[in-house]
């Protein structure tokens, strides 16, 4: 990519927008985030959903901090954990503990986009300024 005229920076920023994007564990969503968010600003399709698939091993990794994160949050600023379904219901019993770790998975993911985004782009940066690009 480097050779055919994109230059480090902005391959930097595509591959870090494809990975702290794909860091999201709900099964397609990051993939259709990147194809947006490539068609919005631009950037080159099969690069950020390359980041975006190189993604998924940390992306395992990275579920339990997230919910973490996403439920601290939650406590500090709501006061309780994050639940949708309170009622009696069937769906009540089998989606209540779901709901609220998805919800804190979302919130955890939120919170840590722009700083990941912004790390890893300078990581990029930094790797893809040592490569030739001839």
């Amino acid at each position: 990519m480097l050779r055919t005229g994109m230059s480090p920076w902005r391959l930097a920023v595509t591959l870090a927008l494809g990975f702290s994007i794909g860091l999201l564990p709900i099964v397609g969503i990051p993939t259709l985030i990147c194809m947006g968010v490539a068609l919005l600003l631009r950037l080159n399709l099969p690069a950020i959903q390359a980041a975006n698939l190189a993604a998924w091993p940390v992306q395992v990794l990275a579920l339990l901090p997230m919910v973490h994160l996403g439920k601290w949050i939650a406590l500090r600023t709501v006061g309780h954990d994050l639940h949708f379904f309170d009622g009696g219901s069937t769906a009540a019993r089998l989606l209540g503990p779901l709901s609220g770790f998805a919800t804190q998975l979302a919130i955890g993911w939120l919170v840590a986009l722009l700083p990941l985004v912004l790390m890893t782009t300078l990581v990029a940066r930094f790797a893809l300024r040592r490569l030739p690009t001839v």
